[in-house]
């Protein structure tokens, strides 16, 4: 479980906004935002929660890689090593020595 910077609450609102959750987990989760108004939630139900909403992708937003979107700025290129030039390089493999 990695911690994302998400709240407890912030992750329940996010769930209960799907359209896809059964019956079993929307009362669920719906109990838990009641108690969480009241006091935390046990270790099991915050572990439980932030599950569900990373395998349900929610926080995909923070986790986007914007590089392969094209989205980043690309910086200047950079110029290769003349020692990696591919005359330099050997052709093959040293042999084994006995």
């Amino acid at each position: 479980m990695i911690d994302t910077g998400v709240s407890d609450e912030a992750k329940l609102e996010s769930l209960l906004s799907c359209d896809d959750l059964t019956d079993e987990e929307r009362k669920a989760f719906v109990s838990m935002q009641k108690q969480l108004k009241r006091n935390e939630l046990t270790p099991k139900q915050k572990k439980w929660v932030s599950d569900v909403f990373e395998r349900r992708e929610l926080d995909a937003a923070s986790t986007a890689n914007l590089f392969s979107r094209g989205l980043v700025e690309r910086g200047k290129p950079v110029k290769m090593s003349p020692l990696l030039d591919k005359d330099r390089l050997p052709k093959r493999p040293p042999g084994r020595r006995a």
